[in-house]
């Protein structure tokens, strides 16, 4: 199971058993397992049996309805599944047998080496080789979404044997991070299948990200995979936010001291990988130095309790909605959430008055409300007014969205309406509070300006630098928005 140069079309013929949460298994099934490598959706896999087995099935379903599945296998290679369930049946009287059909939501082998690994040898998918394995454990990804960003790391088929050339793209895309080497190339991958009596190939761009130690840090395998995989999600947030697109990995080959995994990533929604034209934020060519400034500036905001990730997935998010004012709210909901946050870590002293302060006032003000207004209001109306005290604690959306702004030295002119009101706020407040109409002119501006002002402070706190290195497109379009 390749995932370079892998058949359109995988269809195999396995041996398992089905293994429950308590250990207990239903052994020893035929089963044929089918998907094609290039679709996201869930992994199929179809067994039949006689109808003598029939109780111990049903019973063995009604237990679990989710289960693993491991092949029964004599060499050292296994195929797993550890979220599996059946979907339907299909009795045949004239058989005597029941087909079904399960459903995998990811699907690996793995080969147990057990202290003999030099008996092994690896495909090398850089130079399409068989190797002797190497002392260094690296996980090398397979790409889905927009190529845009990585068109620097372009290996073309037909100069695939072209060393120099190929040796210039792997100088270019290379770089370090902690205790991790990162290289990445793009290359044509070319599918063949078969329909009835038609045969026909079919040519797709991939992506392949390798992430490999540098220093063996004597963790075990299994611990080494996870921090590779926690790592590479941070890394791929990077790049499609980068790239304004979601980007995601399907496929990932593992190589480790005692064992090796091919592990196939299953997701139902496929929609988010098919942008057709992405909005680069960075020149391409810059893409290693921000991953790195990134990567370290995304771990110190962290430290400060900057929960950055989540704005950034809500931001992305947004390409999945179909209508303008859906992606507005999105937009609006990860700028909140960034601003929020920026503004309790940059400006927390000069937003509040001191508690103790504050309460101080607060029933001084009680009292004079009480003291002037006992004969014109209710006691409902006073409660009402006191309640609604402890917002005088609180600085204005306005002024806090304005402290950011200066702060990061971002114009706002053009947003601030003829009452000195911010347009997209009031928008936000039409559409969330309220069924008036708005003029879609102004929802499509603020749409595009909220997106900028959500950009560029994203930027700013991941890599300063990469203002330097803007993309013309997201330059003009960040110019006309916001001067």
């Amino acid at each position: 199971m390749n995932s370079d140069n892998a058949p359109f079309y995988y269809n195999k013929k396995l041996h398992v058993n089905f293994i429950s949460s308590n250990l207990s298994k239903f052994k020893n099934i035929e089963l044929n397992v089918e998907y094609r490598i290039d679709n996201l959706g869930p992994i199929k896999g179809f067994f039949k049996i006689g109808k003598e087995r029939f109780e111990e099935l049903k019973n063995f379903v009604k237990q679990h309805k989710i289960f693993k599945l491991e092949s029964i296998s004599k060499s050292n290679k296994v195929y797993c599944s550890d979220d599996v369930k059946i979907c339907k049946y299909r009795d045949s009287n004239v058989d005597n047998f029941i087909v079904y059909s399960i459903e995998m939501y990811n699907f690996h082998s793995k080969f147990n080496y057990e202290g003999e690994k030099s008996k092994y040898v690896r495909f090398d998918y850089n130079d399409r080789t068989h190797k002797p394995f190497e002392e260094k454990r690296y996980l090398e990804f397979q790409l889905f979404g927009p190529t845009n960003i990585w068109d620097r790391a372009f290996i073309p088929e037909f100069m695939k044997n072209n060393t120099s050339f190929i040796t210039e793209i792997n100088q270019n895309n290379k770089f370090e991070i902690e205790n991790f080497k990162c290289s990445y190339f793009v290359k044509d991958i070319l599918f063949q299948a078969n329909c009835g009596n038609e045969y026909y190939e079919i040519n797709k761009k991939r992506v392949f990200f390798r992430i490999e130690e540098i220093a063996d840090d004597n963790s075990a395998d299994v611990d080494f995979e996870k921090t590779v995989l926690d790592f590479f999600e941070k890394l791929l947030l990077l790049i499609s936010f980068a790239s304004s697109s979601n980007i995601d990995w399907l496929i990932y080959n593992f190589n480790g001291k005692k064992y090796y995994v091919w592990y196939l990533k299953s997701i139902l929604n496929s929609d988010k990988f098919f942008k057709d034209e992405p909005r680069l934020n960075i020149e391409t060519y810059y893409l290693n130095k921000f991953l790195i400034n990134s990567y370290k500036n995304l771990i110190d905001l962290e430290k400060n309790n900057i929960n950055i990730i989540k704005p950034i997935r809500e931001y992305l998010s947004n390409e999945y909605a179909i209508y303008l004012d859906q992606k507005f709210i999105i937009v609006y909901i990860a700028f909140e959430k960034l601003t929020n946050d920026i503004s309790n870590w940059k400006f927390q002293n000069e937003l509040t008055i001191d508690k103790k302060k504050f309460d101080k006032i607060r029933d001084e003000l009680k009292i004079l409300i009480k003291n002037n207004y006992k004969n014109t209001l209710d006691e409902k109306q006073l409660e009402s007014i006191n309640e609604k005290l402890i917002e005088l604690n609180k600085t204005s959306l306005k002024r806090k969205l304005e402290m950011i702004f200066k702060h990061f030295e971002i114009s706002y002119d053009k947003s601030i309406d003829e009452n000195g009101n911010f347009r997209f706020l009031t928008i936000r407040n039409k559409y969330m509070h309220s069924t008036k109409n708005y003029e879609d002119n102004d929802l499509l501006y603020e749409y595009l300006r909220l997106t900028k002002y959500f950009e560029l402070i994203v930027l700013k706190l991941l890599d300063k630098d990469s203002l330097s290195h803007l993309h013309p497109d997201f330059k003009y379009n960040w110019e006309q928005a916001l001067q």
